[in-house]
């Protein structure tokens, strides 16, 4: 006879957005987006006790130990995401040529997960599967993780008649993944841009549809380190003596590796100076930049 486990595994799914928006006074906008994500597996595996059985003889061989099955694993698997966004926007144009956009916003970005494992052995036949039913624990472990990003930015935008062209932005971040007092990070960034087809000496040129001159200036932020870097790992199972001719080795845990708690955000800082243009209206377009 030949008697075989299973695997069975369920997910449960759940994704949701909702998005608002909210007429202020004075021409300001307000913007919120909120969006969640919850995810739950459950994963269940048999494993009976594979045996063979001669039919002269009546002799049993073992496909796996005796000691090891039946066995049952179960695992559950969990994590949480949210997200919420929001921003203020305004829009107004001085004198009709001095045209100004303002944003100001945040966001929220929290994510949750963790794991669960057991399997025991010991059971009398394959009948009752549940943990319960076994007798011999042979395995136990989880895990949870935490982490959290908060954002606050803003822009300023504003142009002289379409053809003088000035931008700034900035942001700043706080990670979880690096200690307290290491977790914020600040982003400015500056741009300006001339429409040259716009100036009245280019009137005259009318082959060119479009030539424009920019250049910018900012910085970015890398917080691509592993969760808890800046804290010291400890492991179990390690043994030391307290000393003495006849001492024994206790058991404990020790510190195998050194973090370092000073881990921050990367900063890239960067350059661009380019040329846009579209000749013959538009059938023929260049782009240039130099960073």
């Amino acid at each position: 006879t030949l008697t075989v486990g299973g695997q069975r595994m369920r997910v449960q799914n759940f994704l949701s957005t909702i998005h608002a928006t909210y007429k202020l006074p004075f021409g300001i906008t307000y913007n919120a987006k909120m969006g969640i994500a919850k995810y739950d597996g459950f994963q269940f595996i048999t494993i009976n006790q594979l045996i063979e059985e001669q039919s002269f003889t009546g002799a049993i061989n073992h496909f796996n130990s005796p000691l090891t099955a039946p066995r049952r694993l179960e695992t559950y698997y969990k994590e949480l995401d949210l997200h919420f966004y929001n921003t203020l926007d305004w829009n107004h144009t001085f004198s009709k040529n001095h045209n100004v956009s303002v944003m100001l916003g945040s966001s929220f970005d929290q994510y949750r997960g963790g794991s669960f494992q057991a399997q025991m052995t010991g059971y009398l036949d394959e009948t009752l599967t549940a943990l319960d039913a076994g007798s011999t624990l042979l395995n136990i472990h989880g895990q949870d993780s935490y982490e959290g990003l908060v954002s606050a930015f803003g822009r300023l935008n504003y142009n002289y008649k379409e053809k003088d062209l000035l931008e700034g932005i900035c942001r700043a971040d706080g990670s979880s993944r690096f200690a307290p007092g290491r977790r914020w990070g600040f982003f400015p960034g500056v741009s300006a841009g001339w429409r040259i087809d716009k100036e009245p000496f280019f009137h005259g040129v009318n082959f060119v549809d479009m030539l424009k001159l920019r250049a910018s200036v900012g910085q970015m932020g890398n917080q691509a380190v592993p969760l808890y870097a800046y804290q010291n790992n400890y492991t179990l199972n390690h043994y030391y003596s307290f000393g003495g001719p006849n001492a024994a080795l206790a058991q404990g845990a020790a510190i195998t590796a050194y973090s370092d708690p000073n881990t921050s955000w990367e900063t890239t800082t960067d350059y661009n100076v380019g040329v846009d243009a579209s000749f013959l209206q538009n059938t023929l377009t260049f782009t240039g930049d130099v960073y």
